[in-house]
This record gives structure tokens, C-alpha cells and sequence, in this order.
């Protein structure tokens, strides 16, 4: 298992008050400092980024839906949707779609070592 920068912070307060260690100040900064690197569960919450990626997988559900189109291509999706100005913004979205079940993607072979990927909607 690696070693924290929390672990290793912990370790030397923990071996300096038990050797007798005494300078008080010296042991608030490193019990500072070791508080300010443990880790912050965030299980359970989404971030900022993510939410705002999956209401553009509404709307780019939405989009493909009115398009009429059965398959779409992620620059398809960039020239369609507000919001999405670059095809890796295009496919990070799908992803997200992908994950909440509202898109799905299929993959469609050129050659024997290119593909490319082709998005619906998931009914």
C-alpha cells in the first residue's frame, strides 16, 4: 500500500510527541499541514462538470430524436448542439449519455485497423 503524504505527516507527529518532542508550535504547523493533505470524500456527489454534461446528453438526445437521423457522428453532434463546440467536448457528452442509459454508441468498422463510432439514442 503506498504511503500518504497524510500517512507520512501522521507518522512523524505521532513518533515526535512519543520521543519527547516538546516545541508545541512545531507540532501545530505539521498537524496543519497534515490536515490540510487528508483525503476528502466526495462519494456521492457529482461534479459541476458532470452535471452540466448531462443535461447537454438531454439535449443532445433531444437533438438526435428531432434530427429524424437513426446514427449520428460526434461532429454531427458539434455542428447540432449549442453548447458543444469540439468533438472531444462532443464525445465526452456522449460518454456521459452513454452512462445514464439515454445514448448509445456502435462501433463501425472501415478497415481492418480503423473504425469509427456511431451514436442513437437508447429507446
Amino acid at each position: 500500500m503506498a504511503t500518504t503524504y497524510f500517512d507520512a505527516l501522521s507518522a512523524i507527529v505521532n513518533f515526535a510527541v512519543a520521543n519527547g518532542f516538546d516545541n508545541q508550535e512545531v507540532i501545530d504547523k505539521v498537524c496543519k499541514l497534515r490536515d490540510q493533505k487528508a483525503t476528502k470524500s466526495k462519494s456521492g456527489q457529482k461534479s459541476a462538470a458532470r452535471k452540466a454534461n448531462e443535461e447537454l446528453a438531454v439535449a443532445v438526445a433531444n437533438a438526435i430524436r428531432n434530427s429524424g437521423e437513426p446514427e449520428v457522428k460526434a461532429s454531427w453532434i458539434r455542428d447540432h448542439v449549442d453548447g458543444i463546440n469540439t468533438t472531444p467536448k462532443a464525445v465526452a457528452v456522449i460518454n456521459v449519455g452513454v452512462d445514464m442509459g439515454i445514448l448509445k454508441s456502435r462501433r463501425v468498422e472501415k478497415s481492418a485497423t480503423r473504425f469509427e463510432l456511431a451514436y442513437s439514442v437508447a429507446e
